[in-house]
């Protein structure tokens, strides 16, 4: 690993942490969890991965900003003071620890289905097809279609179609 200089708040997504010798999954985190605190404390190495399985965001916190926040506050002492009064809770808060006890809830947890990756990926093209049509055909239908006419009978069922999907 090298050494931990910023600290990871994932506010969305998913992300598996892997052993960082092995790469073999440790756990897996969701949102609101900050991966890598352990060892941005300690200014240790870090002591796993982490590899995002979903489009993820997350909030990233450097050591520089941090000290220069706690400096600009007056609170660089009573950070101090906390670390050596939890310093025994810091190991739990790294990252490998964290993903160990995550680990449980992976294994009990079953493993994504392609087909289920397949159809959300078919709802996402049906939708935007569903946008096509609307941002091409219903404004052309309402300019020349006369009103005592109405709307087709097709562009109304494949509005349905559309926003049923």
């Amino acid at each position: 690993g090298e050494r931990a200089d910023a600290a990871f708040c994932v506010t969305s997504g998913v992300v598996d942490v892997l052993g960082s010798g092995d790469g073999l999954l440790l756990g897996r985190f969701s949102t609101q969890v900050v991966l890598g605190e352990g060892e941005f404390i300690e200014r240790a190495l870090y002591a796993a991965s982490a590899r995002c399985v979903r489009s993820t965001r997350c909030v990233l916190l450097t050591h520089d900003a941090f000290l220069e926040a706690l400096r600009r506050t007056d609170q660089t002492g009573a950070y101090r003071e906390k670390v050596l009064a939890t310093a025994g809770e810091i190991p739990q808060l790294r990252t490998d620890a964290r993903a160990a006890a995550a680990g449980e809830a992976v294994r009990k947890t079953a493993p994504e289905r392609p087909s289920a990756r397949f159809w959300e990926q078919a709802r996402l093209v049906a939708n935007a097809g569903g946008l096509l049509w609307f941002a091409t055909t219903v404004p052309f239908l309402v300019t020349f279609a006369s009103s005592a006419a109405g709307l087709p009978v097709g562009v109304v069922v494949a509005d349905g179609l559309f926003l049923a999907l």
